[in-house]
C-alpha cells in the first residue's frame, strides 16, 4: 500500500523509528481487506460479495488500528520528554526523572482521541467500498484507508511529542522554541515562527492559523511537521 512516509530528519531519530513502526503496524492491519480488495471477482455477483468482504475486513481492524494509533501517541509523549531532557538537562542538583509516568501520559493525551476519527474513517471507507461509485475499486478504497488513518495518526503524534516537551520544560521552568523541519517543505504558516522562544506555560500566536484545533504549540495545522525545543534559561 502506498502510503506517505515520514519525512527523514537527524533532530528527532528516535521519533522517526517510531512512526516507521507506526506505519508498517497500519499497513500490516490492512492486510487482510488489502489482500482481498486485489482479487479479481469473474462476475457482478463476486464483485459484489468481494466488496461486502473487504468492507467487513475494514471494520475488523477498527480495534486493531485505533489501538496502534492511541500507543503511538502515547510513545510520542515520553520521546518528546526524553528529547527534551538531553537538549536541556535538569538543573544541577534536580533529581527528577523528566519521563512521565503512565498517569501523566494519559493526562497528556487526554484530548488525543483517535477512537472518534478511526472510526469515521472506516465506517466511510466501508460504505464507499459498499454502496459508493463503481469505479472506485476495491483496493485504492484500501489504500486512502491507510493513508487517512496514518494521517489522523501522524498529527497526532506531533501533538502528542509537543506535549511530552512541554510537560518536561514546565518541571524546571525552561523556555520553547518553535522548531520547523527548515526544508523546502516547510509551509508559510509555520515558516516565520521557527527560532520563536517563549515561556513553558505560555502559547504562541501566529497570524495565519485558522486550523481550530491548534493549541498555541506545534502542531499549526494537518500533517504539520514542527515541535517545540526545550532551552535553559
Amino acid at each position: 500500500m502506498a502510503m506517505p512516509l515520514p519525512e527523514p530528519d537527524d533532530t528527532t531519530p528516535d521519533l522517526n523509528a517510531m512512526e516507521e513502526a507506526t506505519r508498517e503496524d497500519i499497513e500490516r492491519h490492512l492486510v487482510p481487506a488489502q489482500r482481498a480488495a486485489e482479487q479479481n471477482p469473474r462476475t457482478p455477483l463476486d464483485r459484489t460479495r468481494q466488496r461486502g468482504r473487504v468492507a467487513r475486513l475494514l471494520r475488523e481492524a477498527r480495534a486493531a488500528l485505533t489501538d496502534t494509533a492511541t500507543n503511538a501517541a502515547r510513545q510520542a509523549v515520553r520521546i518528546g520528554a526524553a528529547g527534551a531532557r538531553t537538549e536541556a538537562p535538569p538543573p544541577d542538583g534536580r533529581e527528577q526523572d523528566g519521563i512521565p509516568d503512565d498517569t501523566q501520559t494519559a493526562n497528556l493525551t487526554a484530548d488525543v482521541d483517535l477512537r472518534q476519527d478511526v472510526r469515521f474513517i472506516i465506517t466511510t471507507s466501508g460504505l464507499h467500498v459498499e454502496t459508493g461509485p463503481r469505479a472506485v475499486e476495491p483496493a485504492l478504497a484500501v489504500q486512502q484507508t491507510a493513508s487517512r488513518v496514518w494521517n489522523v495518526t501522524a498529527t497526532a503524534i506531533t501533538r502528542a511529542h509537543t506535549a511530552g516537551r512541554a510537560w518536561y520544560a514546565a518541571l524546571f521552568a525552561y523556555d520553547l522554541k518553535w522548531y520547523t523541519r527548515r526544508d523546502e517543505r516547510v509551509c508559510p504558516i509555520c515558516r516565520p515562527a521557527h527560532g520563536r522562544v517563549i515561556g513553558s506555560r505560555e502559547r504562541f500566536t501566529l497570524r495565519e492559523v485558522d486550523w481550530e484545533a491548534f493549541s498555541g504549540r506545534p502542531p499549526a495545522h494537518f500533517r504539520c511537521r514542527c515541535y517545540a525545543q526545550v532551552l535553559r534559561r
